[in-house]
């Protein structure tokens, strides 16, 4: 399970929020992909798919490292240097890949792959557009899995564009995405037909009504959204991040947009043992990592499982001039800091 959403702030400043849910951390990395880099994807029988080099330099998650040789690109979600941000998200039942047959390798892609070549090579939405014609995703099988991963992606800009990508029965398949809100199962065009179903809700409580001559008041604030679901499905996700980012007050600027933001993706931290697969111990849902990507400040920040403060990676910082990827390990440090003037 993953939820991801974006808020934009007065000044045009965009942010975006994404959580990670798997039953495992996967081996996953932060890893920094420099400019000038020689990459590629992979066809059918171990051979060289889709090649590129790295145009933008960029940051991400890697969460399988150790699954191909050639190692940290296999990315979940991260952003590049131009303000361009994509997650890869579970969509398990419905994501069907093209075929490879009778396509040339050169232009054969693995959906693990997808992240980064386009992170690397694009610098807007537009751009993404045209990158993803040029490439047939194919249902590579990713080794630890034992399947090709079902996932589909969405791509956030800088200047607030937002696309859905998904494949139906061999299709690829984009959608505009106005609401910049994305989460798993069923396609996007369902979540966004579902809304329909809760246009009564409201931030607004209801007022005094009368029932029998007797005035009935309201408890307290926050009966307007009453039958907001709060389950941790797709669909009551996709509704409740919908309704967060159109009720928020609109920010001013980057940094007032990010702490709003990071308020919301508190709403869809899961905890062990609350979303439970019923298959046992150890294969249940939990929120590893959420993400808080700047697309104006240009700062990626991550908190884990382990690690309940923020830790910003500015890309400001960064030496995308380097000649090779560097990674790193993913904050762990399961302690509460001290109280600062204690």
């Amino acid at each position: 399970m993953c939820t991801s959403l974006q808020l934009k702030a007065k000044d045009g400043s965009v942010v975006v929020g994404r959580t990670m849910e798997f039953p495992t951390l996967m081996d996953a990395r932060l890893v920094i992909l420099p400019r000038g880099l020689e990459l590629h994807s992979y066809a059918p029988d171990n051979k060289q798919g889709v090649t590129w080099a790295t145009k933008y330099g960029a940051v991400g998650i890697d969460a399988f490292p150790n699954v191909e040789p050639t190692g940290y690109y296999a990315w979940t979600d991260g952003m590049n240097e131009k303000g361009l941000y994509v997650a890869l998200q579970y969509h398990p039942g419905t994501a069907v890949f093209s075929s490879p047959d009778g396509v040339a390798d050169d232009k054969l892609m693995s959906a693990i792959h997808l992240a980064t070549l386009t992170l690397t090579t694009c610098a807007n939405v537009s751009e993404v557009r045209a990158k993803l014609g040029e490439v047939v995703v194919w249902p590579f099988v990713l080794g630890p899995m034992g399947m090709a991963p079902p996932c589909h992606f969405v791509f956030h800009d800088a200047s607030g564009a937002c696309i859905a990508v998904e494949w139906d029965a061999g299709e690829m398949k984009i959608y505009d995405n106005p609401y910049g809100v994305f989460t798993n199962s069923p396609e996007f065009t369902w979540h966004t037909t579902n809304l329909r179903n809760y246009t009564h809700l409201s931030p607004d409580n209801p007022g005094v009504i009368t029932v029998a001559g007797q005035k009935l008041a309201p408890f307290g604030v926050g009966q307007g959204m009453q039958g907001l679901p709060g389950d941790n499905s797709s669909p009551s996700r996709f509704v409740r991040a919908a309704v967060y980012v159109a009720t928020a007050p609109q920010q001013a600027d980057a940094a007032a947009a990010q702490h709003e933001v990071f308020h919301m993706m508190n709403n869809f931290d899961i905890p062990d043992g609350f979303s439970a697969s019923g298959e046992g111990v150890g294969i249940d849902d939990v929120t590893y990592w959420t993400t808080i990507s700047n697309l104006a400040d240009l700062t990626y920040n991550v908190r884990t499982v382990t690690d309940s403060s923020y830790r910003k990676v500015a890309l400001a910082d960064l030496d995308f001039e380097a000649s090779a990827a560097k990674s790193v390990d993913l904050p762990a440090n399961p302690e509460f800091a001290p109280f600062p003037g204690l």
